[in-house]
């Protein structure tokens, strides 16, 4: 079963009588690259979550934000006796110096700044938080379901083609080798002829065996079907397997690639050629893939 790197969920909760949005966003990436912004009231939780609570997110871009249904009113409130205790302060520090300038604004500056403190959290709260994440994390996980569907049907699709394509070349290879030894003999005894001397038939086989095993692709076919098989069995039955997946492509290839250069058989590279779009398809795929 294929997960799909990208994901998305949407999930509301009250706690402490404000309402919250949690949002996450998942996009592929090679490794885990998290961007997790929390209110003040629920920084407490941000080791916890990244430690253990994200872990079935695994890798990817991943970006959660959760936010205050009404922040722009709460992004104004300020606590007035330590903006006045603060303004007190720098207006006695300007006046030692003759310099009234930003007073105002360093008072509301650093008044903000103290007041953005992480709050404390009972145990019943984490539960509470914890569970409210574990909703929105199981949404993104749905949505990484449905999207893998999609993907595994096409990556099905494109295997098959490449099954379909190698079993092409094992028919034109069947009399390949045979066709071509003849070509060979038959060239050989026209230039005898032409020439008028006689051939070693003891060493032109000799030198037939060595040149037709250069030719012979009868193994990589064989192990491309292996290769088939082994990347059908990683994707029907097992999760999380994107990197797995990628290394069975980079096999693939090398045996597409060996194939067309033994071959030496015009019909057998235009398959070959079909079968690297394929594989290159196949591959842009698994980049989305967990």
């Amino acid at each position: 079963m294929i997960l799909s790197m990208t994901g998305y969920g949407k999930h509301e909760f009250t706690f402490r009588n404000q309402v919250y949005c949690l949002e996450i966003k998942t996009l592929n990436a090679k490794n885990l690259d998290l961007n997790l912004r929390l209110p003040n009231v629920m920084r407490a939780l941000d080791f916890k979550l990244k430690s253990q609570t994200l872990q079935p997110l695994y890798r990817g871009k991943i970006d959660i934000l959760v936010k205050s249904m009404s922040e722009d009113i709460e992004e104004i409130k300020i606590d007035e006796a330590r903006f006045m205790n603060y303004y007190s302060y720098f207006q006695e520090l300007s006046a030692r110096v003759n310099n009234s300038s930003n007073v105002f604004k360093l008072a509301i500056q650093y008044s903000e700044k103290n007041q953005g403190q992480e709050e404390d959290l009972n145990a019943e709260e984490v539960q509470e938080l914890l569970g409210h994440f574990n909703q929105g994390i199981a949404l993104v996980e749905e949505h990484r379901k449905i999207e893998g569907l999609t993907i595994e049907k096409d990556i099905m699709a494109l295997v098959d083609e490449i099954q379909e394509g190698y079993e092409q070349i094992k028919k034109l290879d069947t009399n390949r080798i045979e066709q071509k030894r003849q070509k060979i003999k038959a060239k050989l005894d026209e230039i005898a002829l032409e020439h008028k001397f006689d051939l070693n038939s003891a060493r032109i086989e000799e030198e037939l065996i060595y040149y037709i095993d250069k030719l012979d692709i009868h193994e990589e076919i064989q192990r491309m079907f292996t290769h088939i098989d082994f990347f059908r069995n990683c994707i029907l039955k097992e999760e999380k397997q994107g990197k797995k997946l990628g290394f069975i492509t980079q096999e693939m290839l090398r045996e597409i690639n060996t194939t067309g250069s033994k071959a030496n058989d015009s019909d057998i590279l235009k398959i070959v050629v079909q079968l690297k779009n394929a594989l290159e398809q196949i591959k842009e795929q698994i980049a989305n893939i967990l």
